[in-house]
């Protein structure tokens, strides 16, 4: 009886944490608004977690878009200005009017469980540059 107890507080207690929301891919049209989401099952409070852009195909090169330690501290990257790239929630992405130069691929990462989610966002249309 013993034993059996004592396994079950055991795998309890060390469940594997997991995204239970992550993000989706979307097509926008330029100048609207996409909402990124990344939910995980378990309080992640104690290590760094991340929001990237890749546009690379390989996704050698990526862009930190914002990061927080311990969900206090929150900073955006360079070249993601605060008028349209925004944290929402504990652990979303709000990027508004969007510009063909935010299509590419949003990677979520929980660093301390090595967790990490993707989705493409494509931005569609027609901007016009003017001469």
């Amino acid at each position: 009886m013993c034993s059996l107890l004592w396994t079950g507080l055991a795998s309890w207690s060390f469940a594997e944490p997991v995204i239970t929301q992550p993000p989706r891919s979307a097509v926008q049209n330029l100048g609207d608004t996409v909402r990124l989401a990344c939910r995980v099952s378990e309080s992640y409070l104690d290590d760094y977690f991340d929001w990237r852009r890749h546009q690379s195909a390989d996704r050698s090169q990526s862009d930190q878009i914002y990061r927080t330690y311990n969900n206090t501290g929150f900073t955006l990257g360079a070249g993601f200005p605060a008028s349209r790239f925004h944290r929402e929630g504990l652990y979303g992405l709000n990027i508004r009017s969007l510009a063909t130069s935010d299509g590419g691929v949003y990677t979520c990462s929980f660093y301390g469980w090595n967790l990490f989610a993707s989705a493409n966002v494509f931005v569609i249309g027609m901007s016009f540059m003017s001469s």
